[in-house]
């Protein structure tokens, strides 16, 4: 049987701020997510969200300042079978980084053939179909693209163009659709308007199979201003329905990526995380460490945790090292950590819990656990939970 563990949680970071050099002596307020986006001074990530809602994958991304491509993909399940990639599409905000030729878009992908049959990327055609902004407002237009090297890391533009559709506007939902033909020619529609292109001629199937939905933000020396939200519905391949979004969460039989969600919503952090069977994570990782933490905690009730799994809501990081120091550090080895947290389980029941361990190796593969203790604490559902916790200085 298949598991499925999605937990979504809301956090408000209230005070995360040492003035004392022995004990805590103030507080001060860190964060109570109050703005659109997450502060990139106080956060190492993002907005970044993949989930089912109201019947249809919403997908958005904000960029950081370090980060010149940030990419939000669902990825077809076995794509080397898919020639006709169609589906609905709603571009609700897409905002321009400051930095050099920005970009933000919605889009369909994927590779289709290859025109070398080189054994390796080399030659591979990839071809992309976008709704967005790349400087005068939204529009929507399309490109082909083949590998250069081995890798697949560079791309030599084929072919590309744009797609006059009248009265293009955020809010409206628009028929898209790229088909190939399964020789060298693709023909790239939106919303009854279409554009055809003949490629490389094809000498083999491409290397990596790979098609997808996806938002993407660009950007190059920007201030991290970079945004896109957008929505997907009625997905058909090769003229046949394949996910109209139904039902949450994602298909794990048509899509190879599962739910995650990081973001601001009514003055909240919400992290939802989809497992079906690996742990996976939602996390927001402080730019700067602090002997203390705390955070309001709640664990929502739409969160579905299968018999014998788990699902946490916590607070951790790494605190101090207990053998090194700066110039002298054996990777994590000597690290100790510790965290808080609230564990939902799959009988229905949650537990508040706290815990420490040190790290035995360069890799923190191998720990010791130095203390681990559980709250007699009655916990539910949709409920606000104060966590805090303290390293004292000796």
């Amino acid at each position: 049987m298949k598991r499925i563990c999605c937990l979504s949680t809301s956090l408000i970071f209230l005070v995360v701020c040492i003035l004392g050099i022995q004990t805590v002596t103030a507080k001060t307020l860190y964060d109570n997510f109050s703005g659109d986006f997450l502060e990139s001074g106080k956060w190492n990530q993002g907005e970044f969200v993949r989930e089912v809602s109201q019947g249809k994958l919403v997908m958005k991304i904000h960029n950081r300042t370090t980060e010149e491509v940030i990419p939000e993909t669902a990825s077809f399940v076995d794509p080397s079978s898919i020639n006709t990639i169609e589906c609905d599409i709603l571009v609700s905000e897409a905002t321009l980084d400051s930095g050099t030729d920005p970009e933000s878009f919605a889009r369909i992908d994927g590779r289709f053939y290859s025109a070398q049959n080189s054994g390796t990327e080399r030659g591979d055609i990839w071809a992309g179909l976008y709704i967005g902004d790349r400087g005068d407002g939204l529009e929507t237009w399309w490109a082909v693209r083949e590998a250069t090297d081995d890798a697949g890391d560079n791309w030599d533009e084929k072919g590309g163009g744009s797609l006059n559709v009248p009265g293009l506007s955020y809010n409206q939902t628009y028929a898209v659709k790229i088909d190939y033909n399964g020789t060298n020619e693709f023909t790239f529609t939106v919303a009854g308007v279409s554009s055809t292109f003949t490629g490389p001629v094809r000498q083999g199937a491409e290397k990596t199979n790979y098609k997808a939905l996806r938002t993407i933000v660009y950007t190059d020396g920007g201030a991290g201003n970079g945004y896109v939200s957008a929505s997907f519905d009625n997905v058909l391949t090769n003229g046949t329905a394949y996910d109209d979004f139904s039902t949450a969460p994602l298909d794990q039989t048509k899509w190879e990526n599962l739910e995650s969600v990081r973001e601001i919503e009514n003055g909240k952090l919400r992290l939802t995380s989809h497992s079906t069977g690996d742990r996976e994570n939602a996390r927001l990782n402080f730019i700067e460490n602090s002997p203390y933490i705390e955070a309001t905690v709640r664990i929502d009730s739409s969160s579905t945790i299968d018999p014998g799994d788990r699902g946490i809501a916590r607070i951790d990081g790494y605190f101090y090292n207990d053998t090194f120091g700066p110039g002298n550090y054996n990777g994590y080895e000597g690290n100790v950590w510790s965290a808080i947290y609230i564990n939902y389980y799959g009988d229905g029941t949650l537990t508040a819990a706290c815990t420490g361990d040190r790290a035995l190796d360069a890799a923190d593969t191998q720990s010791d656990n130095l203390f681990y203790r559980e709250f007699n604490l009655p916990i539910i559902t949709d409920r606000d939970y104060n966590l805090n916790f303290a390293r004292k200085w000796r």
